[in-house]
């Protein structure tokens, strides 16, 4: 598109034709002419000086600038916002994009859906799209990153094309180029990561130290009495890492839905002397047996138990020795005497009477228990 410069330049030539060809002339300045008005009549960068002043510094397509060179190469673009120095400076087809501040949205010029708020936010950005910065060269250097939200000074400063990353506070993500899905929310958190993705870190500093590694998370990780600077638990390069809190600051830990809770197949928990955390088997864990206590006192005495079983007959125990034979009685008064075939029983060594003839010899219980019974031995004679 032709500049004002070089129509005027075109019309100012077409006047210096000879004298011969004067209605030549005449016919191309009228149509210089003409075509000059048409251009500062419909010129989207014209549109100020159909009125003087402008209607609320509106332009065709439903765009809107306030300040110095605001949306000043614009085209064909629509639904833009530009307040301030230079802001939307280059945008020429982005559309809906809102830049309010100094050279905010300075070099845009087809990225669309992008909020700058803050002297030169988002003012590297050329094509990237969906993009929010809010606070003083937040998401600075950003060229085609997209769908970024960064809240405060010089947030994602770094971020060229880093795409879906969230950071919140000051210097958050500061050095981040090409990562992306980080989520930095804290003061200079994650500051010092550059091409490391889906981190997050939550507090002042948190995961400060992280350069490149992947999936890590690093909440409140902080030691603010380091000196000259603060100084984050993690460690440059760490990957798949979480850590809560920093060793030197936290010293007791309590979180619910653990105790008493039952689980399938549990495993010991474990913690080293980095305070790492992990699992360990049963078995790895007890130790050698310890010496024996002393007794303890003793116990009530316990409630009588039910009666046993009736145990099996016990094998019949050995003779026992005979005993010492008592003192003979006195002679009896003389009997009526046995008939013929009768027995009599006489203790083993006194003398039957005459007429007797010794048949057998037999034991007598006396006395004494059931396993040790008192027997006495006789002999059987009988009567002639």
């Amino acid at each position: 598109m032709r500049t004002r410069q070089d129509l005027w330049s075109l019309l100012k030539t077409r006047s210096l034709v000879g004298r011969d060809k004067i209605g030549h002339c005449r016919l191309i300045g009228a149509f210089a002419a003409s075509l000059l008005l048409f251009f500062i009549a419909f010129s989207p960068r014209a549109a100020l000086a159909q009125q003087s002043p402008a209607p609320d510094r509106g332009y065709p397509g439903n765009n809107t600038a306030e300040g110095t060179d605001a949306l000043f190469s614009l085209t064909i673009g629509f639904d833009n916002t530009a307040i301030g120095f230079e802001a939307l400076y280059h945008n020429a087809t982005g559309n809906n994009n809102t830049a309010n501040g100094f050279q905010a949205l300075f070099s845009n010029t087809t990225g669309t859906d992008n909020t700058a708020e803050g002297l030169s936010a988002l003012a590297g950005n050329t094509t990237g799209m969906n993009n929010t910065a809010n606070g003083f060269e937040a998401l600075y250097h950003n060229t085609t990153g997209a769908s970024n939200t960064a809240n405060g000074f010089e947030a994602l400063f770094s971020n060229t094309t880093g795409y879906q990353n969230t950071a919140t506070g000051v210097s958050a993500l500061l050095n981040n180029t090409t990562g992306v899905n980080n989520t930095a929310n804290g003061l200079s958190a994650l500051s010092s990561n550059t091409t490391g993705n889906n981190n997050t870190a939550l507090g002042n500093n948190a995961g400060s130290n992280l350069t490149t590694g992947d999936n890590n998370i690093d909440i409140g990780n902080l030691n603010p009495n380091t000196f000259p600077f603060p100084s984050s638990s993690d460690v440059p390069g760490e990957s798949n890492t979480i850590r809560i809190g920093h060793p030197t600051l936290q010293t007791a830990t309590f979180i619910a839905g653990i105790r008493s809770v039952t689980v399938t197949g549990p495993l010991p928990v474990v913690i080293d002397a980095n305070g790492q955390l992990g699992t360990a088997s049963a078995s790895s864990l007890q130790g050698p047996t310890g010496p024996q206590g002393p007794m303890g006192d003793k116990g009530d005495k316990g409630d009588k138990g039910d009666k046993g079983d009736k145990g099996d007959k016990g094998d019949k125990g050995d003779k026992g020795d005979q005993g010492i034979q008592g003192v003979m009685g006195n002679t009896g008064p003389a009997g009526e005497g046995l008939v013929s075939g009768s027995l009599l029983f006489l203790a083993q060594g006194y003398t039957p009477p005459a007429g007797y003839t010794f048949i057998a010899t037999t034991e007598f219980a006396t006395g004494g228990t059931k396993k040790h019974p008192t027997e006495l031995t006789v002999n059987i004679y009988r009567k002639n």
